[in-house]
This record gives structure tokens, sequence and C-alpha cells, in this order.
């Protein structure tokens, strides 16, 4: 079986995962070291704790956007400019 878990992994190459992590048996595992490296969920970059954003508050920093009324019901026709049947 093949799961994925995010970890990060210190200059000194301890692993913290991000999310617990279950397996019953010894296993094998590919790591991908990814370039950014995003503070954890509670710590900024500088170290200093901070509350957890919870992914739907991210979700109003999207720039709002002036569209029709109608927008989510025809989102085909203004996005690819395809008429509805």
């Amino acid at each position: 079986m093949l799961m994925t878990i995010e970890a990060e992994i210190d200059v000194n190459g301890r692993v913290t995962f991000l999310e617990p992590l279950n397996i019953r048996k010894k296993s094998r595992a590919i790591v991908t070291l990814l370039d950014d490296v995003r503070p954890s969920e509670t710590e900024t970059a500088n170290g200093d704790e901070t509350e957890a954003t919870h992914p739907l508050e991210l979700l109003g920093r999207l720039p709002k956007i002036n569209a029709p009324p109608d927008f989510s019901e025809r989102h085909d026709f203004y996005a690819h400019g395809k008429l509805e049947d």
C-alpha cells in the first residue's frame, strides 16, 4: 500500500512527521526533498508560536471577482464560451 505523509527534516537528518503515522510492520520509504520549507502550522519562520490557520480561513483571502449573478450556473459558458444544451 502506498501512503503519502508530510514531514520536515532538519539539517541533522531528524525527521518529524506532520501527521500521525500508523504502520504495522517494517516498511520501505522513498524520500522526496522539496525546494521550499514552509513553517509548521504552529510556528512562524522565526520560530514564534502562533495559532494554526484553519484551511477555510484561507478561502477568505482569495480575491473577490465581480461576476454576473448566474456565474455559478453558467460557468462553462463564461469560462469556455460554450453554450448550454
